[in-house]
């Protein structure tokens, strides 16, 4: 994709994580007369390349959480314009949504918000419910808002077998079968996950966006 100077700003910017500045660049951008969605994408490529060098050591926590609050600046002043003149949702392009949260009794944090990151920058939908989160809350938020997957971290070993909570109440509820659930965290392994009945287990955050992809593939594959 060819882009303008303009837009070679707003890619950098995302990359540097230049967050003060991308909003006026995004404008100057739509005054030049630049198509919305080119703007977009350019913000998607930016975010990409910072993903890219996280992935290869060249980026850090840091880098990636400067990156995607930059990107998200951008487009959440883009938004308006490409629903007006398109009459899509951005929303409407992910590749899926993913509803995370730390179960009940457990307050870490960083690892579920970095996979968060992760998989906002690799084209998802993520709704991060916090820490400590009940199973009733839990389910109200899948209810309401109808994720394709859900995340469950853990860090405890006294909170991990919420996560066995979590799919049961799923499994009562009569809807486990509509979801994809997914653990992680260091109270984690792919052996408990198998014996909880989850979907699938991650070590880290490169690995959920690589896991919960493949289980959307075949899922859809299956359909």
């Amino acid at each position: 994709m060819s882009r303008t100077d303009v837009n070679d700003q707003i890619f950098t910017a995302v990359v540097e994580g230049s967050q003060g500045a991308i909003t006026e660049l995004v404008d100057a951008a739509l005054v030049a007369g630049q198509d919305a969605q080119v703007i977009l994408d350019t913000l998607v490529d930016g975010i990409r390349e910072v993903g890219n060098r996280f992935g290869n050591g060249e980026y850090f926590i840091p880098d990636l959480l400067l990156g995607a609050k930059t990107m998200k600046t951008g487009i959440e002043r883009l938004e308006p314009e490409l629903e007006k003149r398109s009459g899509d949702s951005i929303r409407a392009k992910k590749d899926g949504r993913v509803l995370l949260g730390t179960v009940k009794g457990d307050l870490h944090d960083i690892g579920k918000s970095l996979v968060g990151l992760m998989l906002e920058v690799n084209g998802f939908e993520v709704r991060d419910i916090g820490v400590d989160v009940p199973v009733s809350r839990i389910l109200e938020e899948v209810k309401t808002w109808q994720p394709d997957v859900i995340g469950l971290s853990s860090l405890l070993t006294t909170t991990a077998l919420e996560m066995a909570t979590v799919i049961q109440s799923l499994t009562e509820a009569g809807i486990r079968d509509r979801y994809l659930v997914v653990i992680g965290g260091a109270a984690t392994t792919a052996a408990f996950a198998e014996q909880i009945s989850a979907d699938g287990w991650a070590e880290n955050a490169n690995d959920s966006v690589k896991l919960i992809k493949n289980l959307i593939a075949k899922r859809t594959e299956n359909r």
